[in-house]
């Protein structure tokens, strides 16, 4: 004995639009999308963070290294500093994104002390010419400091990553900047504190 067929759907009953816009126009609406930059122009620093929205890590790191790269090669025409500094930011995190953690760590490495006198705005003259900067303090982004505490984690070293968070905390709070051997006194303290 075959089984009856079972009973048809209900048809689908509209849904009531929340959204202000699909009342209005009385049709969903989908997202906005931004259209993609275009392949055949040259990067920007505008569209490199259009890409690292969307996702696109392995253009933002080429775009990036194009932007470096051609700074570097022109003279007298290279972009600010901090300028240099977000488009480096940018092509790190695209690196740590696609885990290529041993070149991100050596790029990092290549700008050295980020909250030292080399970057600060003090050192360098402005790049439109003059003298002296409006702006104090150092030009690296916090983004690119906050990667940089945390890059040794991503190498698998937490606690050097603990020590250098710590160590951003302290520089944000206004304190001095910690010395180098501050994780090992921390450890210290701590193993002190518990035998105690």
């Amino acid at each position: 004995q075959p089984l009856p067929p079972p009973p048809p759907l209900p048809p689908p009953q509209p849904v009531a639009a929340t959204d202000p816009a699909e009342l209005f126009l009385g049709r969903p609406v989908g997202p906005y999308r931004r259209p993609a930059p275009d392949p055949t122009r040259p990067p920007t620093r505008g569209s490199l963070e259009e890409l690292a929205r969307r996702g696109a890590w392995r253009a933002v790191i080429a775009g990036a290294q194009q932007l470096l790269s051609s700074a570097a090669g022109r003279s007298g025409t290279a972009p600010p500093l901090e300028d240099q500094l977000a488009l480096r930011h940018l092509r790190l995190s695209g690196l740590v994104k696609l885990r290529q953690i041993p070149t991100a760590e050596r790029e990092i490495s290549l700008l050295g002390d980020l909250t030292g006198p080399a970057w600060y705005y003090e050192t360098h003259a402005p790049s439109g010419g003059g003298g002296g900067s409006a702006q104090q303090g150092s030009m690296a982004p916090f983004a690119l400091l906050h990667l940089h505490a945390l890059m040794p984690s991503f190498a698998g070293n937490h606690v050097a990553s603990v020590g250098r968070v710590l160590a951003l905390l302290s520089l944000v709070q206004g304190a001095p900047w910690p010395e180098a051997s501050w994780p090992a006194e921390a450890a210290a303290a701590v193993a002190a504190s518990q035998a105690g």
